[in-house]
């Protein structure tokens, strides 16, 4: 029984020696394979998207090498990336985003990029290591506030877009959107507050993921949304 355990340990000490290689190559291989197999893909549906995803890969290529070492610029540039992406599913489906949902998704995700960033430089106060991000301890602060006017200047551009010509082109009903806006609102002062209390640890999408009471948030922004739509 000695002999078998020390060939099973022999083994798995081979294996995780075989692994490691691989597992550090994997992504080197992965990446462009399927970042080139997505670009075929999209030529198949319209040139223009081809296009939004050597954007979109350029500037995350250029974010991870050199964009997110700049303060301020690498809150920017991922809110720019999120902007990408809704860009290109506007052109993939062959529904082009306003200038309404640019404007309002624009400032939501500068607002979370900036709540990243604060739990970063809160977590360095406390002596954790921040990387290569171009800030230092004690700016937090900063974070929060910029966050947080950012957040609340994406639910003021909802709420006006509730009264545009824009929306009643579009929808019938405004006073269920209405109830959308404190909901956006509440859903942001959550993820803020948590952030404050050291509850979050991880990026606000996942944070966001496992939340409970942003699930019932979420759920019931979309019942007013369905509501504002049907009647």
């Amino acid at each position: 029984s000695r002999l078998a355990a020390n060939r099973v340990g022999v083994s798995t000490k081979g294996n995780r020696i075989g692994s490691a290689p691989l597992a550090i190559r994997s992504p080197f291989v992965l990446t462009p394979t399927l970042f080139a197999a997505s670009l075929l893909l999209s030529l198949l549906v319209d040139v223009r998207l081809t296009a939004v995803l050597l954007l979109y890969g350029f500037v995350t290529s250029w974010y991870s090498v050199h964009l997110k070492t700049l303060p301020l610029v690498d809150v920017f540039a991922l809110a720019g990336l999120y902007s990408v992406r809704i860009l290109g599913g506007g052109v993939a489906t062959g529904i082009l985003p306003s200038t309404w949902l640019l404007s309002f998704s624009g400032l939501l995700f500068l607002s979370l990029a900036f709540l990243k960033r604060y739990t970063e430089t809160a977590g360095a106060e406390q002596g954790q290591s921040m990387g290569r991000r171009g800030y230092i301890p004690g700016e937090s602060a900063v974070h929060m506030q910029m966050g947080l006017a950012s957040g609340f200047t994406a639910a003021v551009v909802f709420a006006i877009w509730l009264d545009s010509a824009a929306f009643h082109a579009t929808y019938s009903n405004q006073l269920f959107l209405w109830m959308v806006t404190p909901l956006v609102l509440l859903w942001q002062c959550r993820l803020w507050l948590a952030a404050f209390r050291g509850k979050m640890h991880d990026d606000p999408i996942i944070y966001t993921a496992k939340d409970r009471i942003s699930w019932y948030i979420f759920a019931v922004a979309g019942l007013f949304y369905g509501l504002g739509l049907t009647t």
